[in-house]
């Protein structure tokens, strides 16, 4: 076994895979200083706290144009109003609306609004720390081995981060368009339209048409801002969506729309918002299994489809 002198002159045994574990872990640490990276708690540290401003900040600023628009109190008249007069049109079409107007809480309903922000906060804690457990277990760039393993998390990986990226781009160019035509919570949609580009197809309709009530209701806002306020938000989705993102992802998808919306409602009715958004990866996931497995029907589809 080797051995080596320290500074008394006794000599002492050294275990080799010690050896090799202080000389890997000395390597490592002077390659990251070589190129400038941080060491890895340090880097998932920065991580935390980057994320943790960036979304203190964006709350504050929710927070500001809520406060902005409950205190205008001629557009919450007017939003009331527009509410009350959608109430009518249903009831007189035919669509019985039953509504509460008393405009006092009940003890049952503040205990159901405060069990719903605690679901919330549970399950936004509870993402949070596995995210964190995830991030200080990846010591490696690739986790895992084996040729099937590596091609999903490169699959998996290439399609977040690119995901991540547009959907930035779309909730900035449309929180800037909103802000531009001077449409209250242009913020707050401008983070919807992000968070909500990770759900296919479905994700960016939904976003275009969030700020209707808003636009309609505000009597300051002209024709032309009233119209850009959809025109331009749409046009932002509908480059991203049908252009930008099939060009950026190409063939290494290779995903019909069909399969994305049947990959949608089932991960979505398992996982609910999760699910859908978790969607395309899992459908790749799927894809990629499939095409390894080793089964009679499974070859004979590749064969056919050869």
């Amino acid at each position: 076994m080797p051995c080596e002198q320290d500074n008394k002159g006794e000599r002492r045994a050294i275990d080799p895979a010690r050896r090799e574990a202080e000389a890997t872990g000395k390597g490592l640490a002077l390659m990251n200083l070589k190129l400038g990276a941080f060491p890895h708690g340090l880097a998932v540290l920065g991580t935390v706290v980057v994320f943790f401003a960036a979304f203190t900040v964006l709350v504050l600023l929710v927070v500001n144009e809520l406060g902005a628009l409950l205190a205008d109190e001629e557009f919450t008249a007017e939003l009331d109003s527009f509410k009350e007069n959608i109430f009518v049109s249903l009831n007189e079409s035919g669509i019985k609306v039953v509504r509460d107007l008393d405009p006092r809480y009940t003890s049952e309903e503040l205990n159901a609004y405060f069990d719903l922000v605690m679901a919330v906060f549970n399950a936004f804690a509870l993402q949070v720390l596995l995210t964190l457990y995830i991030m200080f277990e990846k010591m490696e760039v690739n986790m895992f081995t084996g040729s099937t393993m590596s091609e999903i998390e490169k699959q998996v990986k290439g399609y977040i981060s690119l995901k991540t990226a547009l959907s930035f781009l779309t909730g900035l160019v449309v929180a800037l368009i909103l802000v531009a035509l001077q449409v209250k919570l242009a913020v707050m949609f401008g983070i919807l339209s992000f968070v909500l580009n990770y759900i296919p197809n479905v994700g960016s309709m939904i976003a275009m048409f969030l700020p209707m009530p808003i636009v309609i209701v505000d009597k300051n806002l002209e024709q032309w801002q009233k119209i850009g306020a959809f025109v331009g938000p749409g046009a932002v989705q509908a480059y991203v969506g049908n252009a930008l993102e099939p060009m950026m992802f190409g063939k290494s998808l290779n995903m019909t729309p069909m399969s994305i919306l049947a990959a949608l409602v089932i991960w979505g009715s398992v996982w609910g918002i999760t699910g859908a958004i978790l969607s395309v990866p899992m459908l790749a996931i799927q894809k990629i299994l499939l095409t390894k497995a080793n089964h009679p029907l499974a070859k004979q589809v590749r064969e056919e489809k050869q």
